[in-house]
Order: structure tokens, then C-alpha cells, then sequence
């Protein structure tokens, strides 16, 4: 006699006992019995996993190595509505543990999927931003070029630094050549030889 606990995807437990030559189809039939018949516990409604593989109904417990006090997986299906597909097609249904594992599957891929392109997003607006050195470059020719070096700001591989460095010297060009004239009002001596 094999005394066995079946599992059910409605958190109930129920223990079962049955000769260890008996089917799967007399398990589940054991197990309606036991669960006092509830319709969410029919026959054709229940899937019984033990190690991880989906047992069909004409293999014997004894070649599916199941032992006495061993532990088996009984997932059940919702039951269909009456305007429902048959229940070869119904096995895709939501209470179906194979169907919910293979959308934990595709929401896992998915997931991920969306992390590496998070990072990726996260490097490319790394880029745009630039290191210090953009910051300096942009500076130097801003200061160097004044005005001119406005045109490199609307080139496309200029990063937020350097165009931030571009504007500071464009403007302390400006501030410097702005300083000078105050200095020397126009129409004065504006020779620095003396």
C-alpha cells in the first residue's frame, strides 16, 4: 500500500492511499474521491506532476518510482464554460501550472530584455553628458574661437559638457573683449605700445 500526499494548486493537501501497482488515471480518480467530489477537482479537470514530468493517465505509479509518503503535484484546471473550445484546447487555461510556467518564462525573457536596454540607455546619456575633459575642451575653444566656436555646438557628437564649455568660453570671451572697450571707450588711445 502506498500512502501518498497530493498537492493541489489550491493550497489543499490530501493524503491518498493506493496500491503501488495502480494508475494515474486511479490516483486522480482517488483523489476526486478524497477531495469529497468537489467539481474544481473533477478527473479531467486535474494534471499530476511528481518529479518535475507530467504523468499520463495509463502509467503506473510503481514505473514512475513514486513511493510511499512521497509528495505528488496535482494542478487543475479552471473548469470550462460551456461555450469554451474542447479540453484539448483548453489546457492553456489560467489555472494551468504549465501555462503559467511558460508566461513566467516569457515575462522573465521580457525583463530582461528590459534591464539590458535600461543599461543601455543609461551608457548612451552617460556619453551624451561627457567626462570633465569635454568641459575643458569646449572651454578652450570657446575662448579661443569666440563666436566660432558656436558651430560645434550643433555638432552632433558634442556632449552636454562640452557644449556647456563652449558657452562659458564664448561668454568669458565676450565678458573679456567687453572689459577691454570699457576700459578704452571708442575714439580713444587704444595703443598698448606706450
Amino acid at each position: 500500500m502506498l500512502h501518498v500526499s497530493c498537492r493541489c494548486t489550491d493550497n489543499t493537501t490530501v493524503d491518498v492511499q493506493l496500491e503501488r501497482t495502480a494508475s494515474v488515471a486511479m490516483l486522480k480518480a482517488a483523489f476526486y474521491d478524497a477531495s469529497k467530489r468537489a467539481p474544481t477537482h473533477a478527473v479531467e479537470l486535474q494534471r499530476v506532476i511528481f518529479n518535475g514530468r507530467v504523468l499520463g493517465d495509463t502509467e503506473s505509479l510503481a514505473s514512475c518510482n513514486v513511493t510511499s509518503g512521497a509528495c505528488i503535484h496535482v494542478a487543475l484546471r479552471t473548469v470550462p464554460a460551456v461555450d469554451m473550445p474542447a479540453p484539448e484546447t483548453a489546457a492553456a487555461a489560467p489555472g494551468d501550472e504549465l501555462a503559467t510556467a511558460a508566461l513566467l518564462a516569457q515575462l522573465t525573457v521580457l525583463t530582461e530584455r528590459a534591464r539590458r536596454r535600461a543599461r543601455r540607455l543609461e551608457v548612451e546619456a552617460e556619453r551624451d553628458v561627457g567626462d570633465p575633459g569635454d568641459l575643458l575642451l569646449g572651454l578652450t575653444m570657446g575662448l579661443l574661437l569666440g563666436f566660432m566656436a558656436v558651430i560645434c555646438f550643433q555638432h552632433p557628437n558634442a556632449s552636454g559638457r562640452m557644449k556647456v564649455g563652449l558657452m562659458l568660453g564664448v561668454f568669458l570671451n565676450l565678458s573679456g573683449f567687453l572689459n577691454v572697450r570699457s576700459r578704452h571707450p571708442a575714439g580713444t588711445d587704444t595703443n598698448f605700445d606706450r
